[in-house]
Formats: structure tokens, C-alpha cells, sequence
């Protein structure tokens, strides 16, 4: 699985993170915690173009939750599939 999703992003097919910070450790719980359309969010999409505002969702993983950012709903489903390609190719 890794290889496929390594050959998918070299070859574009997945597009990858706009910025990716590796860090020690793992999120060992299942904790995830949504935040629809907050401030903080919609000023750092502000420079998007309206369609990639939509489209738009920040992950982050600390070792007691997963935080999913988002301002609509397609912007969710995105993380979702991040998510589950993540667990995929996962230890």
C-alpha cells in the first residue's frame, strides 16, 4: 500500500499537503474533534480562491486528539479520505 500511494503522489494523482510537519510520536486515541467554519480557519483560507476555500481542511494530530478543520462540508469529506489513506499506509 505504501508503494501505491508513494507512486500515486509522485505521479499527482493524490495531491499532496500543502504543508506536512513530521513530529515524534503517535495519536494513540480516537479522539477526534471537528471545527466547522471557525475564525481562525477562514482567515488562513482567505487567500484561496472560492472553489479551494470549499475544498480546503487542516488535520492536526497530537498524541491525545485528531483535530479536523474545515469550512464546509466537501472540505470534511476531503479529511476524511485523508485520513483513511493516512491510516492505510499507517505502522
Amino acid at each position: 500500500m505504501k508503494l501505491f500511494v508513494t507512486l500515486a503522489l509522485a505521479l499527482g494523482l493524490i495531491p499532496a499537503p500543502v504543508e506536512y510537519i513530521p513530529a515524534q510520536g503517535v495519536c494513540m486515541r480516537e479522539k477526534v474533534v471537528v471545527k466547522q467554519d471557525s475564525k481562525e480557519f477562514r482567515k488562513v483560507t482567505a487567500s484561496l480562491e472560492p472553489f479551494q476555500q470549499k475544498e480546503a481542511y487542516r488535520i492536526t494530530v497530537s498524541p491525545r486528539k485528531i483535530k479536523i478543520e474545515a469550512l464546509t462540508d466537501e472540505g470534511f469529506f476531503r479529511a476524511g479520505k485523508s485520513l483513511e489513506q493516512l491510516k492505510a499506509i499507517g505502522p
